[in-house]
């Protein structure tokens, strides 16, 4: 028995896949579309962030875009960024209206990120050229501006827990908070014997390599508080991000005592392992005692050796003689 099917009219329903049923901002449905747009589908995607939360994809364009400086999720108010599978499914599904859109969303987003980062360096080094003369209790003064500047005190810190750059930078406002009056008053390495930043460490509750690398630091950042300080007296322009200042830096920026230092120990390594290759390749001199008969003259017993002896431990060849 066969059956043949003259008309087949299908049926089917599609819902896309979030955690949410409506977005958060226009509350409208994820199934429906937005106030922009007339029809669902493609045109009007959902888009998901990091932090775990969806919003329509013009809906959340219109939320950053309104913010000036911070990139945040209007619900957690962590920096808002999408999810890889939400960049495939945009750039692959969507439109040729929401394509552009997105282009435009990621363009402006790494844009911002740029511009706050050259401000966050144009700052540091004003922070940084500020105090008259750089001691240990400016460089504390320089550490709360710079923590600031990081933004750790904010509520998106609160969110997303601290970065690895402020965690180092409380580590060092509790080591400089261990210092004495006068050595917050001094600005340079001498003032710090080996028993002193033993009491600075235990007193810091850290080791005393923290220590040491405090000091490093506040020698390095002295070199560059002087570097920008000529710069500006012979009318130079300043770096304005830290790229640029890794490519000033090799040109005309003099070395800190520490860098000086370092050099120097990678170069005694250099020589003393080029010395032990050498030593390697030569056998030492015959230093020992050599009898002299009396007719020869000189002291019997002398240490160098004589004259027709062999200096290396090694036969002695004498060249043919050429006719």
């Amino acid at each position: 028995m066969k059956i043949a099917i003259r008309a087949f009219h299908a049926l089917a329903e599609w819902r896309w896949e979030t955690q949410e049923e409506s977005c958060p901002i226009c509350c409208q449905a994820f199934d429906g579309c937005c106030e922009q747009c007339r029809y669902p589908g493609d045109d009007c995607p959902p888009v998901y962030g990091e932090c775990g939360h969806h919003f329509h994809v013009h809906c959340i364009t219109r939320w950053l875009s309104a913010q000036d400086n911070n990139k945040n999720c209007p619900i957690c108010r962590r920096e808002f960024k999408f999810q890889a599978h939400t960049i495939s499914r945009i750039t692959s599904a969507a439109s040729t209206s929401t394509k552009r859109l997105w282009h435009r969303i990621t363009s402006s987003t790494s844009s911002s990120r740029t511009s706050d980062s050259s401000d966050a360096f144009q700052k540091s080094v004003s922070f940084l050229l500020t105090p008259p003369l750089w001691t240990y209790g400016a460089m504390r003064h320089y550490q709360e501006q710079m923590l600031e500047l990081t933004g750790a005190n904010s509520m998106q810190a609160r969110f997303s827990g601290e970065s690895d750059l402020a965690r180092k930078i409380k580590k060092n406002i509790k080591i400089l908070d261990a210092m004495s009056v006068v050595e917050l008053a001094s600005n340079h390495k001498s003032v710090f014997t080996p028993m002193t930043k033993q009491l600075i460490a235990e007193k810091a509750n850290t080791d005393i390599p923290a220590v040491e690398t405090l000091i490093r630091e506040h020698d390095m950042l002295r070199a560059d508080r002087r570097w920008y300080q000529i710069r500006t007296q012979f009318n130079r322009p300043l770096p304005r991000t830290a790229e640029e200042r890794e490519v000033l830096a090799t040109r005309d920026r003099p070395l800190s005592e520490t860098e000086k230092e370092l050099l120097k120990s990678e170069q005694n390594k250099q020589v003393n392992k080029y010395m032990d290759k050498m030593k390697m390749q030569y056998p030492k001199a015959v230093n020992s005692l050599f009898f002299r008969h009396p007719s020869k003259g000189y002291d019997r017993w002398r240490i160098a050796p004589p004259r027709n002896e062999p200096r290396f431990n090694r036969p002695r060849v004498r060249p043919p003689n050429k006719l």
